[in-house]
């Protein structure tokens, strides 16, 4: 929607129960009630009302009037730790929404291992279930202009699971391989700075200094 259809389509209301399955399990978003056509890509959009689901809202809605495709990025974060954690979006405890306390038991930092939903909780996967949890802590930014666009979120993921399907033919556990099935993702990070670059070859990468042309996501 935000990179091939032209003019783009900002959905507005991306969440669990608006991504459904078809008969092969390919995912089809449904529901474009709310949706609204940008002139160009990038270029905020004026909003009558705020749109969307709470726990899935992106928090610009609560101070400007204009919004733009980062806020799916935002929403599409949720749902990677909704299927991460097995939380609901809205529902975190001490009234936190579900963005929040991923964020806050981020910079926590390792072991990670208690936040994975039980049901998914295999060592050979633990790394790459890891790097979607993380991911989906990028996307959930405070501030627009450093989550990721989804086209490199769907790169991301797309090595993602190559990596699995690595680790799955080659049936290396967690504990023998030190880690997973190949090289993470997303390297674990300390409390403090989550500034990460993306290099041409869609790793992300740890900068110390000022990134010198690539795609850099700060996570507020």
């Amino acid at each position: 929607m935000h990179h091939d259809c032209a003019p783009p389509i900002v959905h507005r209301d991306v969440k669990s129960s608006n991504i459904l399955l078809d008969p092969d399990f390919q995912a089809k978003i449904a529901d474009f009630g709310l949706a609204r056509i940008l002139v160009k890509s990038g270029e905020p959009q004026s909003v009558s009302a705020i749109g969307g689901t709470f726990g899935y809202m992106a928090p610009e809605y609560g101070y400007r009037p204009k919004v733009n495709e980062k806020v799916d990025v935002y929403s599409f974060g949720v749902v990677l730790l909704e299927l991460t954690t097995g939380k609901v979006a809205n529902d975190s405890g001490a009234d936190l929404c579900l963005a929040e306390w991923a964020w806050r038991r981020y910079q926590k930092g390792a072991p990670f291992d208690d936040i994975v939903d039980e049901a998914i909780r295999e060592p050979a996967y633990m790394q790459d279930i890891l790097s979607v949890f993380t991911l989906g802590v990028i996307c959930t930014g405070e501030n627009p202009l450093t989550r990721p666009s989804m086209k490199e979120v769907m790169h991301q993921l797309i090595r993602c699971e190559q990596i699995a399907a690595k680790a799955e033919a080659c049936q290396v556990s967690y504990e023998g391989s030190g880690g997973g099935g190949g090289t993470p993702l997303l390297e674990s990070r300390k409390k403090g700075s989550r500034r990460r670059s993306m290099s041409d070859s869609g790793r992300w990468n740890d900068d110390e200094e000022e990134d010198s042309g690539n795609f850099v996501v700060h996570v507020v």
